[in-house]
């Protein structure tokens, strides 16, 4: 919300930024959008100052005052998933993969310089053969975890899921759509998944857009999943 509560800022799975006016419901501007979804926005205390984030690892500020673009900065490791502008509208902290909080300041402008830290883990392992592993750790692990004892993220574990209906795990909130499927994950649906892209095999769920065009690549992923998400008892009768 902006300004006075007249004016919504949102982002879209199309990376699409724009400017709504509450009262009328007619979009007031369009600003320069992302390339992928945009995943985090936030306003300043003073309400000066808009910024979105996207899974293109690019964040663009705008002054709300005239929606000039006023800084712009591109995270080479992939999407930024939470900003917040510090309260001197100087500087900002953002979130991205590799699960820190990183300082870039704005104000005079210094972006955060990535050459001289550790590169985030989850793009070093090097010693991963397995692509559908690789894979699982670069894209799926941002919002999904596999153990028996992990908890939910922005997305439900994926333990057990093959022979699961969708959107039948306790205790995670799914989307309306996915409710109201009936539809059991196996390897045909989630090779469809992946094939056709979330917003398209599902309309109206809440996952990330994001395709997998190569079909040995969504086989890899999913022979991973298999294994990675086996029920102990199913593991162990394998194993027999």
């Amino acid at each position: 919300m902006l300004g006075n509560g007249t004016q919504i800022l949102f982002g879209g799975l199309d990376g699409a930024v724009v400017v709504l006016d509450t009262v009328t419901g007619k979009v007031i501007r369009s600003l320069a959008g992302h390339e992928r979804p945009v995943l985090s926005m936030d306003v300043s205390p003073d309400g000066t100052l808009a910024a979105t984030g996207g899974a293109d690892g690019l964040i663009q500020v705008w002054d709300t005052r005239n929606w000039e673009l006023k800084f712009k900065h591109a995270f080479p490791y992939g999407p930024v998933w939470a900003i917040a502008i510090a309260g001197d509208d100087r500087s900002m902290f953002f979130a991205g993969i590799n699960e820190k909080v990183l300082h870039w300041q704005m104000v005079p402008d210094k972006p955060f310089d990535v050459t001289s830290k550790q590169v985030p883990e989850r793009f070093q392992n090097s010693e991963i053969t397995d692509p559908g592993e690789l894979y699982f750790i670069r894209t799926c692990s941002i919002c999904h975890t596999l153990a028996p004892d992990d908890a939910n993220r922005a997305g439900p574990t994926l333990h057990g899921i093959f022979g699961r209906r969708v959107g039948s795990l306790p205790g995670y909130h799914y989307s309306a759509t996915l409710k109201r499927a009936t539809f059991i994950w196996n390897e045909e649906t989630i090779d469809r998944l992946f094939a056709l892209g979330p917003e398209k095999f599902v309309p109206g769920t809440k996952m990330p857009l994001q395709r997998m065009v190569d079909a040995q690549d969504r086989k890899a992923l999913i022979e991973y999943l298999k294994r990675a998400t086996a029920e102990p008892a199913a593991s162990q009768q394998k194993d027999r």
